[in-house]
């Protein structure tokens, strides 16, 4: 083999490699960006953080809102938090037990039925639970 024929073998080789590198790299697809989930506040307010929760998914119109609310539990901000425990839906003592944590984390029937909280509103929730659920 001539020194022709040599430079030609390796541009070949060259050229496979880049070929094969740049296909590699083409077909990759690009890793997700994972946002980090905010961290919880190190207090949980009823007022500014599970009320807007109630009031953006809960209290809606058909649900548990107005004069007959689903399941005569009303949570709309005046009487949310009376609600709450008149109903037995707050369990301090096993916050997971709580009927309120239950149909939020419920496989078979999620509360609310648009759609499953995020895992966050459901981590806020479960944290106020645990502090004892109070009115603040």
């Amino acid at each position: 083999m001539n020194r022709r024929e040599r430079k030609i073998g390796l541009l070949e080789k060259a050229l496979v490699t880049v070929l094969v590198i740049s296909a590699f790299y083409s077909c990759r697809q690009d890793d997700a960006v994972i946002v980090p989930e905010p961290a919880l506040p190190a207090v949980v307010s009823f007022h500014q953080h599970i009320l807007p929760l109630f009031h953006a998914n809960c209290a809606l119109s058909g649900c548990h809102n107005g004069l007959n609310p689903n399941v005569h539990l009303n949570l709309t901000d005046s009487v949310a938090y009376k609600q709450l425990f008149v109903k037995h839906e707050i369990d301090t003592i096993n916050p997971s037990n709580s009927f309120l944590y239950q149909q939020m984390t419920s496989t078979g029937t999620p509360m609310p039925p648009t759609g499953k909280l995020s895992d966050y509103d459901i981590k806020l929730v479960l944290k106020w639970l645990n502090e004892k659920a109070p009115d603040n």
